[in-house]
C-alpha cells in the first residue's frame, strides 16, 4: 500500500462526526448481564446499530400489521 493508497483509505473512514439531535436514540443494545427476555431483546433493536434498528422498525411495523 503506498501514501496515496493510505491517504484515501484514511480519508474514507476517519471523517469527521456529526452532531445528532436532541431527540435521536442512543445505539446502546440488549444487556445480557440481565439474562435473557425475548421481548426485551426485540425492543433493544431499536438501540442496537443501523442494521439492528431497520430490523426493530420492521418488526413493529409487523406487530401493528398483526393487530388490525
Amino acid at each position: 500500500m503506498d501514501a496515496e493508497d493510505l491517504e484515501s483509505a484514511q480519508d474514507a473512514v476517519l471523517v469527521k462526526s456529526e452532531k445528532m439531535d436532541d431527540d435521536t436514540p442512543k445505539v446502546r443494545g440488549y444487556d445480557f448481564n440481565e439474562g435473557i427476555d425475548y421481548e426485551k431483546l426485540l425492543d433493544s433493536y431499536l438501540t442496537t446499530g443501523f442494521q439492528a434498528t431497520n430490523l426493530g422498525l420492521a418488526i413493529e411495523v409487523d406487530g401493528f400489521r398483526k393487530y388490525n
